[in-house]
C-alpha cells in the first residue's frame, strides 16, 4: 500500500523528507493522511487524497489477506475521518496523469504532472511515479535553484 522504496533529494525537499522517517513509515497513503506537513504543502490535497483513497479501493481485494495491509487500512479508517469520508464514497479509478501543486515554506509554488504505472518487473505490487515539472509554470527552473541552494548547504 504505497511504500516508498527510492527517492531523490528534489523527492524530500518538495513532497516530504523521507529520509527522515523510519523505513515503516514511508507510506504515501499514511503521509497523505496522518503528516499535516504535508497537506500544508499539497495546494490540491483534496483531490488528490480522494484520487488516492479509490486508487486504493480498485485493488483493496488483491491485498486484503495481507497483514501489513490491514493494518495500515485500518488506522487510517481509525485516525483519519478525512480517509473515512473518501472511502465511503465508493469510488474507483485507474492510475492516470494526475497534477500536484505544491506550495514551499518559502510560499513558492511548484506544479507537478504526475505519471505512474503499474507492475515492474512482473510484480503487480511494485509501481513507479515521477512527478515532472510542468510545462511553462516555471517549476523546473524554481527547482534547478532549490536543489543548487541545498548543494551549497553545510
Amino acid at each position: 500500500m504505497t511504500d516508498i522504496i527510492a527517492w531523490n533529494r528534489a523527492a524530500e525537499l518538495i513532497v516530504a523528507d523521507f529520509g527522515s522517517l523510519p523505513d515503516n513509515e514511508r507510506n504515501m497513503i499514511e503521509i497523505m493522511f496522518l503528516k499535516p506537513d504535508y497537506r500544508n504543502r499539497l495546494v490540491n490535497w483534496e483531490s488528490a487524497a480522494r484520487y488516492s483513497v479509490a486508487l486504493l479501493r480498485a485493488g483493496f481485494d488483491d491485498y486484503k489477506t495481507n497483514p501489513l495491509y490491514m493494518e495500515r487500512f485500518e488506522r487510517l479508517m481509525r485516525e483519519s475521518v478525512e480517509f473515512v469520508h473518501f472511502w465511503e464514497l465508493y469510488e474507483i479509478k485507474q492510475k492516470r496523469v494526475a497534477t500536484s501543486l505544491f506550495r514551499l515554506p518559502d510560499e513558492q509554488e511548484m506544479e507537478f504532472d504526475l505519471h505512474s504505472a503499474a507492475v515492474i518487473d512482473n510484480d503487480p505490487g511494485l509501481h513507479w511515479c515521477f512527478f515532472v515539472p510542468v510545462a511553462g509554470s516555471g517549476t523546473e527552473e524554481r527547482l534547478l535553484r532549490l536543489l543548487e541552494q541545498d548543494r551549497q548547504l553545510p
